[in-house]
C-alpha cells in the first residue's frame, strides 16, 4: 500500500506525514459503512481523502492526484416557477407538474449521502418515510432513495425527528457544513430556499439544479434571494414532454467537478 501511494505521489512533492495519514486511514477503514470491504480504488481515494484532512485540515488539490480528495459538493435542487418562485404568495407549490420529472430527480438523488433542511420543507419530506408498500408502484423508488439517506434539520422549533436517519440541530453552522463537506464520502444536497440562501451567501453551494415549471405565479417565497448575486457556469439542460426544463448550473468559486470517492 505504502508503494501505492508513493507512485501516486510521483506527480509532485507531497509531505510524507500525508502518506504516513494514508496509510494509516488505509488499514482502519478499508471497510464500507455496511462492513463489506472496499474495491482497491475506492480503499485508496477514501485513504487518501480522509489524510487530506487529518494533514492539511482541509482537502487538497494536486495536480494528477486531485481527485483522491475531492470535496463532497453541496448541491440545491429546487422547482420553480418560470418567474423563479419555489412557492406562491398562499404558500402552494400544487402548479408543480411532477410527470416525468420525478422518476429523473429520484436519478439525481441517488448518490447523494445526506439532506439538510429546513422545517417546513422537512415536514413535507417526512410523507416519504412511510413502508415502501403504501407507496404507487412508481414512487417506491423514490422513497426507498429518499429513506436510505442521512437527514439533518434545521430548527428551533423542532423538539424531535419523525422520520429515521435523521437529526436535527438548532442553528445552522456554516463551519460545520464546511466539515460536513470535507469528510463526506458522498454528496450533500440541501433544499428549501431560505436554508439554501444562507448556503449560498456563504460559498458553501456548488452546484444547483432548477426544474422550471411553465407557469408564472405573480410573486411568493423566491428560490434565490433578491441582494444576492453569483455567476454561474451552465453544465446541462433538459426538456420534458411537460414543458419543464432542468437547468444545472456550477456556482463559480465553488469546489471544482472531480471523480467522487
Amino acid at each position: 500500500m505504502r508503494a501505492l501511494l508513493w507512485r501516486l505521489a510521483a506527480a509532485g512533492p507531497l509531505p510524507a506525514v500525508l502518506l504516513d495519514h494514508a496509510v494509516d486511514e488505509y488499514k482502519t477503514n478499508s471497510r464500507d459503512s455496511r462492513g463489506a470491504r472496499r474495491t482497491r480504488g475506492s480503499e485508496l481515494r477514501c485513504a487518501f481523502f480522509r489524510a487530506c484532512v487529518r494533514t492539511f485540515g482541509t482537502p487538497v488539490e494536486h495536480d494528477e492526484t486531485s481527485w483522491f480528495c475531492r470535496m463532497s459538493k453541496l448541491i440545491y435542487i429546487t422547482n420553480t416557477s418560470l418567474d423563479g418562485y419555489v412557492e406562491d404568495q398562499a404558500g402552494a407549490f400544487n402548479w408543480i407538474n411532477p410527470d416525468q420529472v420525478h422518476a429523473f430527480i429520484t436519478e439525481l438523488l441517488r448518490p447523494i449521502g445526506t439532506y439538510l433542511y429546513g422545517r417546513r420543507l422537512y415536514e413535507t419530506m417526512a410523507y416519504w418515510d412511510a413502508p415502501l408498500e403504501g407507496y404507487p408502484p412508481d414512487h417506491r423508488d423514490f422513497a426507498q432513495v429518499w429513506q436510505k439517506a442521512g437527514k439533518i434539520v434545521f430548527s428551533r422549533t423542532l423538539t424531535g425527528a419523525t422520520t429515521r436517519n435523521t437529526r436535527v440541530e438548532r442553528d445552522f453552522d456554516l463551519e460545520a457544513i464546511r466539515k460536513l463537506k470535507r469528510e463526506s464520502h458522498h454528496d450533500i444536497g440541501i433544499g428549501g430556499a431560505e436554508l439554501a440562501g444562507l448556503a449560498l451567501e456563504a460559498d458553501l453551494v456548488d452546484e444547483c439544479h432548477l426544474f422550471l415549471n411553465p407557469v408564472i405565479v405573480g410573486g411568493g417565497k423566491p428560490a434565490f434571494r433578491a441582494d444576492l448575486r453569483r455567476h454561474l457556469e451552465l453544465l446541462e439542460t433538459r426538456r420534458f414532454s411537460t414543458g419543464v426544463i432542468q437547468v444545472h448550473y456550477r456556482i463559480r468559486g465553488g469546489t471544482p467537478q472531480g471523480t467522487g470517492t
